[in-house]
């Protein structure tokens, strides 16, 4: 079956993220894979270098970033140059009736979720490096569930 296919779009949960993409690559096919790609950065390396050696694409599939908006933020960011900036993104989970009862599904599974660090907290940090450039210095602050999971975080870039 694998014969008639071109590209894998891969949407499970993001700790099955390494091993699906690796597997698809392995087998010469391109690749676009949900955010994260992966939960370390090695792992990541080590995709790339498969993606090369098979000449296929791996490709992490952030979407706000070709937005239309995004370009107008860039355009203004450049014109204005803040010298400080303030992103939000606060989501109450649809999983927290389960989370109450310290039942974890994916997003919040020690293995195959990682909690909202991976999960949501993406989205303003890589916004944030996008318009600004790389991070200089991190500070950073989360509340964990009982499995050591984070379910909220507080950073500053």
């Amino acid at each position: 079956m694998l014969d008639y296919i071109d590209i894998i779009y891969i949407d499970s949960p993001d700790g099955l993220h390494y091993q699906q993409a690796k597997y698809f690559l392995q087998k010469q096919k391109h690749v676009l894979v949900e955010k994260p790609a992966t939960f370390f950065a090695h792992e990541l390396i080590e995709l790339k270098q498969i993606a090369e050696i098979n000449n296929v694409f791996l490709m992490e599939a952030f979407k706000p970033l070709h937005l239309p908006v995004y370009q107008i933020l860039q355009t203004n960011v450049n014109k204005i140059k803040p010298f400080l900036a303030c992103f939000h993104c606060n989501q109450y989970s649809i999983r927290m009736k389960e989370v109450l009862l310290d039942q974890y599904n994916s997003v919040f599974d020690e293995t195959l979720g990682k909690g909202s660090l991976y999960d949501m907290l993406i989205y303003p940090v890589e916004l944030a490096v996008a318009l600004f450039g790389p991070v200089k210095d991190v500070k950073a602050m989360s509340h964990k569930l009982k499995n050591g999971v984070d379910i909220n975080n507080a950073v500053l870039l």
